[in-house]
């Protein structure tokens, strides 16, 4: 589940642009660049919001009809191009 933050960082280092700290993500990457869903997404959210953040990028595939946690803007996402979109937006 941490294929899609670690890809942030490494772009926010090369694009020299920090993400925004009210910005959680999480999500495992194909091969060929799609965004996978992970085990415990509820789980995962409610400790997101628990932590004070107030957006999440998460994967479009595995979040349908999920309960989300009051406060936490959701933003889904199904390729690497899309989620560097919405993070560096």
């Amino acid at each position: 589940a941490a294929d899609l933050p670690v890809a942030l960082a490494i772009a926010s280092s090369l694009k020299n642009k920090p993400v925004d700290q009210e910005l959680a993500a999480f999500g495992e990457i194909g091969l060929s660049g799609e965004i996978r869903g992970v085990s415990r997404t509820e789980g995962r959210l409610e400790e997101i919001a628990r932590l004070g953040f107030t957006r999440a990028l998460v994967p479009l595939t595995g979040t349908e009809g999920i309960v989300v946690p009051k406060g936490l803007v959701l933003m889904r996402v199904s390729s690497l191009d899309d989620a560097l979109d919405v993070a560096f937006q």
